[in-house]
């Protein structure tokens, strides 16, 4: 085998969607190697299936002959990967017209842990399985179980017409076996994987810290009065938890706040704008709310990076966030949610991210006053060590022993002690 690798990048998704975005820094860094070719496609899907279909068997066949093609796919497909059946019939378009071996990232898996997967999925297979045995009865046995009321045919097919079908976890499942490889983020994101039957292996691979190259933070003339500015960043997303800051914007008048980003790529994405707006006028903290909208790499760096603190109070089962590796990637003192994700990176590096708890509106507002009133020098020592062992060199590093791992055969067995 080679030491030159050459790998593909399916990009799936508009470009400045989370997991698009994810993908195309890696093959970024990959251009960046001596001993790595990158070839790379961006595909927008239209939500037509002929259509889609078509634009993906084109691009699978044109990567037929890399060494290794690597997919994103989040398991809430809205957006990249086409909404719920459409994704994992174009996941299979891909498997079906290209050759080469394909390794999977998964993206937002700890949101399954809450969907209660295993048992939906196991009806959705019983389901079928009760409708044949059913019909190989003596018609009548059948006959006579049918009025006992112990077996309704016509219920088990109302089963299956009215059961809500649990797609995130069915495409997780059809990744896994589409997939060579499959990596994840966290030992907590592996464990729900398990939980809802994927049985193969995974590498642990963490979110990279990407380069911020150039960002210097705005100065400010000394005696200069200026309210504290903190910042969400990224889409507008619930599990960042923007309604849980406005309630404590209540509490810290002294304190502007910048929602830095705009309504995600998903539908529905403009009905939560919409309640969030209505919330902040209920609050009455419209006045010191800012929205920019989405905004190019560069100011988003900027708005970051010029920020006394970010804040984010994460849902307790979000998963790995670009955001919170920007917010690192700039050195702003982060304020987040005491949750497994963030607890993952204080393994790292210890009080990298300060954290607060319970998960309410005056308990962040606390934790805000406290860091506001700190030195920021000493808030962001430990987000520098995180950064530099995060750092996508690093992380890409990983990736490219998972990859070369895959050509050899070895994936199996070596994932499984990781």
């Amino acid at each position: 085998m080679t030491d030159h690798l050459i790998l593909g990048y399916l990009q799936i998704g508009r470009p400045e969607h989370g997991i698009c975005r994810y993908g195309r820094l890696l093959a970024a860094e990959g251009r960046r190697r001596q001993d790595v070719h990158v070839r790379e496609q961006n595909i927008t899907l239209t939500g037509n299936l002929q259509d889609d279909r078509s634009q993906l068997r084109t691009a699978a066949r044109n990567l037929s002959d890399v060494n290794v093609l690597h997919l994103q796919v989040s398991v809430w497909t809205d957006g990249s990967w086409g909404i719920g059946r459409q994704a994992l019939s174009n996941l299979d378009t891909v498997r079906r017209h290209c050759r080469a071996p394909l390794v999977v990232t998964l993206h937002d898996i700890n949101s399954l842990a809450s969907l209660e997967c295993s048992t939906r999925l196991k009806r959705l297979l019983q389901i079928p399985y009760e409708v044949a045995k059913a019909s190989l009865r003596p018609p009548v046995r059948l006959v006579r179980r049918m009025v006992d009321g112990r077996l309704s045919v016509a219920g088990l097919f109302h089963d299956l017409w009215t059961l809500e079908v649990p797609y995130p976890c069915l495409v997780a499942c059809k990744a896994a076996r589409v997939a060579r490889a499959v990596l994840t983020f966290s030992a907590a994101e592996r464990g729900v994987l398990r939980s809802i039957g994927v049985t193969r292996p995974s590498a642990i691979i963490p979110h990279f810290v990407e380069e911020a190259a150039g960002v210097v933070r705005p100065a400010v003339r000394a005696n200069e009065p200026r309210a504290k500015i903190a910042v969400v960043a990224g889409f507008l997303l619930r599990s960042k938890g923007h309604r849980i800051v406005l309630e404590a914007m209540r509490l810290v008048p002294e304190v502007k706040v910048v929602f830095v980003g705009g309504p995600s790529l998903e539908t529905g994405a403009g009905l939560y704008h919409s309640e969030i707006m209505t919330l902040a006028r209920q609050c009455g903290v419209e006045d010191r709310l800012e929205f920019t909208g989405y905004v190019s790499d560069v100011e988003y760096y900027r708005r970051l990076a010029a920020a006394d603190l970010a804040i984010c109070p994460f849902s307790a089962d979000k998963s790995a966030s670009g955001s919170l590796s920007s917010l690192i990637a700039v050195g702003c003192p982060i304020l987040a949610s005491d949750i497994p994700l963030i607890r993952t990176y204080n393994g790292i590096v210890a009080g990298a991210i300060s954290t607060f708890h319970p998960h309410t509106a005056m308990a962040l507002a606390d934790a805000m006053r406290r860091l506001l009133s700190m030195s920021r020098s000493e808030l962001i020592k430990p987000l520098a060590q995180l950064r530099e062992r995060l750092s996508v060199e690093r992380i890409y590093d990983r990736h490219l022993r998972e990859y070369r791992d895959v050509l050899s055969g070895r994936t199996g067995a070596r994932m499984a002690r990781t």
